[in-house]
């Protein structure tokens, strides 16, 4: 962390580009052992993983800089980010036609047509990954794209009731609660039941009750119908793949979703 600390203040990046948990897990570092970066970034771009508001709120204090949000996918059949005023996705037409198979409880499977893959199109292709509430237009840009608020996730990034009601771990948690916490997983392969798996920095239990009450507080009311369980996970590593997910999720959500 310190090399990468030294070659920004020597290098004086404009901009930085990464998965969200990656750059926060650096801001974190940052922050907590008071160290300086030289103010030279006008934007930092979060791909490839949802982004919550806790880590835009550090990335942002930590870097100085706004955070630009930006989604897409190798296979080029969708992509969207914020625009100069605002954080919302807009779907840009251009690249490729985006449509909506709406779900459960108000939500949409994305699904794209590419215009830009010629080695490969593909069409209607479902990506799996999830949104709410769609926007005709964007009232502060005033371009007139399909915008969303959020991508609340892929199929998996969510978890499931004993009665089969799905709910969104878009968590907008005080990330303050995660102060001597390394990392976190949510885990299920039961409905109804899951396991908060928590890497913490101290042994105190109490830090992950409180990540756990929190998490309760982002997912009510559906989430108070879930039963959890504390599991501490030591010094193993908090993931195995290079993108990280709040949820290992081993239930087959299409047969909730549906």
């Amino acid at each position: 962390m310190d090399l990468f600390i030294e070659m920004i203040n020597r290098f004086k990046p404009e901009y930085a580009i990464g998965f969200p948990q990656t750059i926060a897990a650096f801001s974190s570092y940052v922050k907590r052992k008071k160290r300086i970066l030289g103010g030279c970034f006008k934007g930092i771009i979060l791909i490839g993983e949802q982004v919550y508001a806790w880590q835009k709120n550090l990335i942002e204090g930590v870097m100085g800089a706004r955070v630009f949000l930006d989604y897409g996918m190798v296979e080029k059949a969708i992509h969207g980010g914020g625009c100069e005023h605002a954080d919302a996705y807009h779907f840009i037409p251009q690249y490729g036609l985006t449509e909506y198979v709406p779900l459960q409880n108000h939500f949409n499977e994305l699904v794209g047509t590419g215009f830009i893959n010629y080695a490969m199109p593909l069409i209607r292709y479902r990506t799996g990954d999830i949104c709410r509430h769609i926007r005709k237009g964007c009232t502060v840009c005033g371009r007139p794209y399909d915008t969303t608020a959020a991508i609340d996730g892929r199929l998996c990034d969510f978890l499931v009731t004993a009665d089969g009601q799905i709910v969104s771990v878009h968590l907008p948690l005080d990330y303050r609660v995660l102060k001597h916490i390394e990392g976190f997983q949510l885990y299920q392969e039961k409905a109804g039941e899951a396991e908060l798996r928590v890497w913490t920095r101290r042994k105190e239990g109490k830090h992950a009750g409180r990540l756990l009450h929190e998490i309760q507080r982002c997912t009510s009311p559906l989430g108070r119908d879930l039963v959890y369980k504390i599991v501490a996970m030591g010094n193993e590593h908090t993931r195995t793949q290079t993108k990280y997910s709040v949820v290992d999720q081993q239930l087959d959500m299409r047969n909730f979703l549906q």
